[in-house]
């Protein structure tokens, strides 16, 4: 619940276009480092 909480904080300060490319981001770099699957669950 904390992490949910943490990055709802997140969002009302972010703009949504900036939280999406940090998103796309960390998708890319995860997706180089381990498997699509392992990524995609860490994010979520």
């Amino acid at each position: 619940m904390s992490c949910k909480a943490r990055r709802r904080q997140k969002l009302k300060h972010v703009p949504s276009l900036r939280l999406k490319l940090a998103v796309a981001v960390t998708i890319t770099m995860e997706v180089k480092d381990v498997g699509e699957e392992k990524s995609y669950t860490s994010i979520f």
